[in-house]
């Protein structure tokens, strides 16, 4: 006996310390507030927490929300003008914080469960990417690629920040601590303190253990950035953090007037949703209760003969109500009227969902997320509340997980690796497609491409860099350079002369200085001499060769000497000038990087002045020139003969052919 009296006089003493510990630290806060008495009292009958005992279900009488308001008014608390109705603003204002203790109770029900942990789970789930937020070359190449693995594999930093965007939907703020050694917390955070080794990962402090302080900048000056927002967090055992080494946000932002009353935190997502999630389970609840009690019997009788003997009358109800079910057998007398009377639950299921689509939208996601299941009513499909749910994660992604992940980044980037570069995260996209839409996407990407080269406004090697840099083509592997291959050079060489085409584009057109026909002269046959640039005047070159060699400037456009006689005439077209084009050769440059200025010019010469085969392509005006094979191979040089509005003829690609493929064209 004497042991039970004194434990309850230790629980009884251990709570009043406890409440006064609690007041003097409101006083705290009110003194750096500079509010005076009166205002003090007001805001400190708010100012408590409240705990699960003040959270009353609905009474027995089933009295509604009015009803439970009616008793008494909280008008004169906030100094309320007397036009606002008690009733309605009585409701209103007793919604005020419910406290965290309330708020993690709350959290336990499936439904607030849901609401707070499954857009968490849904915002990290697609990932995330770190790139360098700096026009600057990493001394290590793969930094990033280790930052993250050091991340993820040692600090679990995406299961951090899923439980870290959690904690704010349920108390309506959250707080994370990087715990570093050796730094002092009391002084802002300062990156170059950071010492190799010294970050040991990131904790997670519920709002319930910290205490807010705000400094005189926060508490007079409004025009200031951190006005009214705390300084440092007092923890429980004394020591005092800086607000710049705390990952700190907030849910719904209150008024400053109310922020006291919150602990400078937001609007609880536990708090916003509680009422309306009772009200949903308890309609949910009637539903058995309805089946069980939808019938009711019937029986005419004489009841003033009922009621002369009681007891039998008893017994003869005793018995009806015992054969009432479908497996009972009732026998009536001659005269006897019994009848049944069902309650129509018709809809009750759409009443109930309702509901629960009332919870989904104060949870700002589909009721198909909350309730894994298929709504009913207005927009049974949820595909618009998809779209906003979507909107809804890219805003807890960028708003409540990146400034963690940022920061934890900055900290192993530093901590493990010694640097400190600016670091930026970017999230995958939630709404990652199907491999059918993916592949959609794709074939219209490719017709576009296909259609901008055709129009010359883009080049394939620009095609081709994009779908490199899109992560989502499905060739992001592939090289930046076009390898060389027998087998492109043998199969696309229509797809090169179209390109080659639109390629040339409107540039300035540009001559030679060093070709003159004149000193050129031909042989009977057409064919030019020997040699190529300017002729001397003792040339002797043997006027039975043909070229071998010309000059080319590879830094502009180039006008090169007319085609031989014979070949114009199996050709059947006008003799012109051939024209090189700058773009061409940068082109060529870049798909065939092994072929040298020097080696270009004698291959360009051996194929246009020396050709062994006249090949046309596949496309109308398009031919390739190919000269005598050496080493396996041929040079051989694609040219457009159609006329074009400034008369010339136009290489449109040089390389060497193989002799596989040059019997493949010859074929």
């Amino acid at each position: 006996m004497f042991k039970f009296v004194n434990n309850w006089i230790e629980k009884a003493v251990a709570k009043e310390v406890a409440n006064q510990n609690k007041s003097k630290r409101w006083e705290d806060i009110y003194d750096k507030l500079n509010l005076n008495e009166v205002d003090r009292q007001k805001l400190l009958a708010r100012s408590f927490q409240r705990t699960s005992e003040d959270m009353k279900p609905v009474n027995a009488k089933g009295h509604a929300m009015d009803a439970a308001c009616v008793g008494g008014s909280l008008k004169n608390v906030f100094g309320v003008s007397n036009y606002a109705d008690d009733v309605i603003f009585t409701h209103f204002a007793q919604q005020g914080f419910i406290g965290y203790q309330a708020c993690a109770l709350l959290a336990q029900n499936w439904i607030i469960n849901n609401a707070c942990s499954v857009p968490c789970e849904d915002a990290i789930r697609p990932g995330y990417e770190i790139s360098l937020n700096q026009d600057i070359e990493l001394e290590d190449q793969d930094l990033l690629v280790k930052i993250k693995q050091v991340s993820e594999r040692k600090y679990n930093i995406s299961n951090i920040a899923r439980n870290f965007a959690r904690n704010n939907k349920i108390f309506g703020c959250a707080l994370a601590l990087p715990v570093v050694d050796g730094i002092d917390y009391a002084k802002p955070f300062n990156i170059d303190g950071v010492r190799r080794g010294s970050y040991k990962g990131i904790s997670l402090i519920e709002p319930y253990w910290v205490m807010p302080e705000l400094d005189m900048e926060a508490t007079s000056a409004p025009e200031s950035l951190h006005f009214y927002e705390p300084t440092w967090w007092r923890l429980p055992n004394g020591k005092r953090i800086h607000r710049s080494h705390v990952i700190y946000i907030t849910g719904d932002e209150v008024p400053d007037v109310l922020k006291p009353t919150y602990y400078f935190g937001g609007l609880p997502l536990t708090q916003q949703i509680y009422e309306r999630v009772y009200a949903s389970e308890r309609v949910a609840n009637e539903a058995p209760l309805m089946a069980l009690t939808k019938r009711m019997l019937i029986a005419d009788g004489n009841i003033e003969a009922y009621l002369m003997n009681e007891e039998d009358a008893e017994k003869k109800l005793q018995k009806l109500s015992y054969c009432r079910d479908n497996y009972g057998v009732f026998f009536k007398r001659p005269g006897d009227n019994v009848q049944q009377i069902d309650t129509s639950l018709t809809d009750f299921d759409a009443l109930i969902m309702t509901q629960y689509q009332l919870v989904a939208s104060i949870a700002r996601m589909p009721a198909t997320k909350l309730l894994k299941t298929q709504p009913k009513g207005f927009n049974a499909t949820g595909e618009y509340e998809m779209k906003d749910y979507i909107q809804e994660l890219q805003h807890l992604q960028d708003n409540q997980m990146k400034p963690l992940i940022e920061r934890n980044n900055l900290l192993v980037e530093k901590s493990e690796f010694g640097y400190s570069y600016e670091l930026e995260t970017k999230f995958n996209p939630v709404d990652m497609p199907t491999e059918r839409e993916l592949a959609e996407v794709r074939k219209i990407d490719a017709d576009t491409d296909a259609v901008l080269i055709n129009a010359g406004a883009i080049s394939p090697e620009e095609a081709r860099a994009r779908i490199i840099a899109d992560p989502n083509s499905g060739y992001n592997g592939l090289p930046a350079e076009m390898p060389h291959s027998d087998f492109m050079e043998e199969n696309f060489l229509d797809d090169e002369t179209a390109a080659g085409e639109q390629l040339f584009g409107e540039q300035p057109e540009q001559t030679l200085d060093e070709w003159n026909e004149e000193d050129h002269p031909r042989d009977d046959d057409g064919k030019f001499g020997k040699g190529g640039g300017k002729a001397k005047e003792d040339d002797t070159a043997n006027k039975n060769e043909k070229i071998e060699k010309i000059k080319i400037d590879f830094s502009k456009d180039n006008i090169l000497p007319k085609l031989n006689e014979e070949d114009i005439k199996t050709l059947g077209i006008e003799n012109k000038a051939v024209r090189l084009k700058k773009n061409i050769i940068d082109r060529n440059a870049k798909r065939h990087p092994d072929i040298k200025e020097e080696e270009a010019a004698s291959l360009i010469g051996k194929a246009l002045y020396s050709p062994e085969y006249i090949v046309p392509g596949k496309r109308e005006g398009a031919f390739h020139f190919i000269s005598k094979s050496k080493d396996g191979k041929s040079p051989l040089v694609l040219l457009d003969v159609e006329e074009s509005k400034d008369g010339y003829l136009d290489v449109v690609h040089f390389f060497y052919v193989r002799d596989r493929g040059k019997k493949a064209l010859i074929k």
